[in-house]
């Protein structure tokens, strides 16, 4: 690590107690801008955070893809494609340990990155080596495209359908398109309207069936019937604070000894987003194989 690194707040980010650091997490994101070479230390001690976390309370894990997102509009292209495919493979990790919030918050950094980032997403989801719950938040990107440009947004919709359409032939089950039928609506491709209609029907007796619905209306009646908002469209304090909160008390409660995981969820009913607790013992790891795209850097 340089010498200016080292004068980074790390102090601050590696500190167990007290509030979120946005102050230390701000300087980071305006030192990503002028000094990419960060880049890479800010993963190292993601790594090093998410195998610290099994023996004691730390949340770097948690506040370097936050950083990420808090520097994205100040990145350009290559340094977002270059952040979003590290955070793409750790995305990948985390669902092979079921660690679903620490998926919703690298998703939602991902997302900050732009459409810069689609070709990543489709090195991985294409080749269907993803795990089921990677693969609805990397398709789930997929609406990124709303923002891009027209050639990337033809190929965005061309993969989506390709996809829905072999669901349409019973060759992949109906709840793996959920999120393409939603990128189809997203963009306003109501010539696939009939396509969506198909879904709807062949998945009613499904838990798909409300998300096709819900697609097939969005895209017929437009803003009458909206699609749910997206993490990264929302500012990085909106989706990270309630995350950070739901990880501090989960380790408190570890630490104290305390195993009570009905009781902890209880608590959380009124969250405004639906989530397990996170994972933090070790899971066995998977035994397929990942594509390339998704090695960890």
């Amino acid at each position: 690590m340089n010498d200016g690194f080292v004068q980074l707040p790390w102090d601050a980010l590696w500190r167990a107690e007290g509030d979120i650091p946005w102050s230390a997490m701000g300087v980071f994101a305006e030192a990503l801008a002028s000094q990419p070479d960060l880049i890479d230390p800010l993963f190292n001690a993601y790594d090093e955070a998410r195998e610290a976390v099994h023996e004691r309370t730390c949340y770097v894990h948690l506040y370097v893809p936050a950083i990420f997102a808090l520097a994205a509009p100040k990145l350009d292209d290559r340094r977002r494609q270059e952040i979003g495919e590290s955070l793409i493979a750790r995305l990948v990790e985390a669902s092979e340990r079921d660690d679903h919030l620490m998926m919703e918050v690298l998703v939602a950094a991902c997302g900050a990155m732009g459409p810069a980032i689609l070709p990543l997403v489709f090195g991985v989801v294409i080749d269907e080596t993803a795990s089921s719950s990677a693969w609805g938040q990397l398709w789930g990107l997929t609406k990124l495209a709303v923002g891009s440009d027209a050639a990337l947004r033809d190929e965005v919709v061309a993969a989506c359908v390709s996809l829905l359409e072999r669901i349409d032939s019973d060759e992949i089950e109906c709840e793996r398109g959920i999120e393409a039928a939603r990128t189809l609506a997203s963009l306003g491709r109501t010539e696939h309207v009939d396509l969506l209609r198909r879904l709807e029907l062949q998945s009613r007796w499904t838990l798909a069936y409300i998300d096709y619905s819900g697609a097939r209306r969005a895209l017929e009646e437009h803003g009458d019937c909206p699609l749910p908002q997206e993490l990264w469209e929302l500012p990085v304090r909106d989706w990270f604070e309630p995350r950070w909160r739901r990880t501090r008390d989960w380790l408190v409660m570890r630490d104290c000894g305390t195993r009570n995981w009905e009781a902890l969820q209880a608590t959380y009913t009124a969250e405004p987003f639906v989530s397990r607790i996170p994972i933090v013992e070790e899971a066995p790891r998977s035994s397929r194989k990942m594509s390339r795209c998704a090695a960890i850097r």
